[in-house]
């Protein structure tokens, strides 16, 4: 009775000992895959707009730049500067290379806020940014500078 008692811990031990370890060998694969993803995206960007007349062509004009850094996981932050202002914003890629920006401006008075969401979709040397048209803040496109 007793060695049956015994030999029914040592089991249930030894398989959640493995069922731990396979846990972490899942999470710490998963996080090396996004991180493998997600961190291709990290560098300097020239900012572009698209044309007013035609929501398609984009002006030949840079706008202005920006920084994307990799944080961990499916996290990035970006800092883009454009007409003498900056915002910064955290990105949650959600699904392959489709994503959400929590952004806000952070060249404002301290009693002033402006924030929102943008859309963002990867690309291998170009990020697409979608704004809140209806506050004004189009389609931009971010081209990889490369140094």
């Amino acid at each position: 009775m007793l060695i049956t008692v015994i030999s029914l811990l040592i089991g249930v031990l030894s398989s959640f000992i493995a069922s731990c370890i396979s846990l972490w060998i899942g999470v710490h694969y998963e996080r090396i895959r996004q991180r493998k993803k997600y961190s291709g995206l990290e560098g300097k960007y020239s900012s572009f707009r698209f044309s007013d007349s035609d929501g398609r062509q984009l002006e030949s004009a840079q706008a202005g730049t920006a920084v994307i850094s990799y944080l961990r996981d499916n996290l990035l932050s970006i800092e883009l500067t454009h007409d003498h202002r900056t915002w910064f914003g955290t990105i949650l890629m959600e699904a392959g290379n489709a994503g959400t920006i929590v952004w806000r401006y952070i060249d404002l008075p301290e009693n002033q806020r402006e924030f929102g969401l943008k859309r963002c979709i990867a690309e291998k040397d170009e990020v697409y940014l979608i704004g809140d048209q209806i506050h004004g803040y189009g389609k931009e496109v971010l081209r990889r500078i490369r140094e």
